[in-house]
């Protein structure tokens, strides 16, 4: 259910302030394990003018149900 997935992303997205990029896609990974019967997800989210030196940053992780 591609429409409930999407509501439990965004409602961890506006649960707080994330100071960094590794903390969101941490807390998508484990919300999305646990509101799905996957197996894995992989969570990649970009920031643009992160930093000074870069158009942007992107953090890219793979997450296994235990």
């Amino acid at each position: 259910d591609y429409a409930a997935l999407e509501q439990a992303v965004l409602r961890v997205a506006a649960a707080r302030h994330y100071m960094l990029v590794e903390s969101l896609v941490q807390a998508v990974g484990e919300a999305v394990l646990e509101c799905t019967p996957v197996r894995s997800v992989t969570v990649e989210v970009t920031k643009p003018g992160a930093l000074a030196t870069a158009p942007a940053v992107t953090v890219r992780e793979t997450y296994e149900r235990k």
